[in-house]
């Protein structure tokens, strides 16, 4: 059993809007976040250790801004995204940010998905799950614009474009992000399937499942490559991994489907 449709071979269009979709789902809404970005589990939401861990969260935000741009134009925009859950409330929306630049007319919020692409803000901000705290960590606006232009490049079905874009865009952030290397390296792997180069898809897959772990995407690709070299069972164990993690993985539920009556299957 091919790949067949269920990503490149008979429909690539699909397969560019597959990972088109995914460019943007990580700008409007972070992918399951590493668990060092979660708040700590306790009886109360306004316990000791959820109000420190928010001050902390807040503390690495303004030092990372004022570091990274210690003035800004009136009226600048700041956006941030993959920010830890429920963080956002250490924030006041937007009035943190206009005390430490000691500017009203500025403004702190989510990126905005494909709206942030297209207009770029004056500076990014992401959160970063590598060590034992979320750190702050400012997105170039190289990589910002790198990472726009592969989008584009998936969008109009280029795989070649995505692939060294994608290389490209974490050239230009010296300061890794795990959400950002996960989600770019899971496109570049996208686009090497599309191109025929399953070998350099896992590898690439590899990084973005290590990255971010439960990443259901990560999971569907995985199994339709499996698929594509005929490995059934494999490709129908990472198939049920991404629905167990998003039953919206259509192209997982494919690959069950597809595979239900192979001698192969358990």
């Amino acid at each position: 059993i091919g790949l067949g449709g269920l990503l490149a071979g008979v429909a690539p269009s699909l397969a560019c809007a597959f990972v088109a979709l995914r460019f943007v789902a990580m700008l409007l809404a972070p992918p399951a976040p590493p668990i060092t970005l979660a708040l700590p589990v306790t009886r109360s939401d306004l316990s000791f250790v959820k109000i420190a861990r928010l001050q902390r969260i807040v503390s690495a935000t303004r030092a990372e801004l004022l570091d990274s741009r210690p003035t800004l134009m009136a009226g600048a925009r700041i956006r941030y995204w993959t920010m830890p859950a429920f963080a956002e409330v250490g924030f006041q929306q937007e009035r943190a940010a206009q005390v430490w630049y000691s500017d009203t007319t500025i403004s702190f919020r989510g990126f905005g998905g494909i709206a942030g692409l297209a207009d770029p803000p004056d500076l990014v901000i992401a959160y970063d799950g590598s060590g034992t705290e979320p750190a702050a960590v400012t997105v170039t606006a190289t990589a910002l614009r790198l990472y726009g232009l592969a989008y584009a490049a998936a969008q109009r079905g280029d795989a070649v474009a995505v692939d060294s874009l994608g290389a490209l865009t974490l050239a230009a952030q010296p300061r890794p992000i795990r959400a950002l290397t996960g989600q770019t390296q899971f496109a570049r792997a996208s686009a090497r399937v599309m191109l025929g180069d399953d070998p350099g898809a896992d590898s690439l897959l590899a990084i973005t499942l290590e990255r971010i772990p439960d990443y259901a995407p990560g999971y569907t690709l995985a199994s339709t490559i499996a698929l594509r070299r005929g490995a059934i069972r494999q490709a129908r164990a990472l198939a049920t991994r991404a629905l167990a993690l998003d039953g919206r993985e259509d192209l997982a539920r494919q690959v069950l489907e597809q595979t239900a009556h192979s001698p192969l299957a358990p």
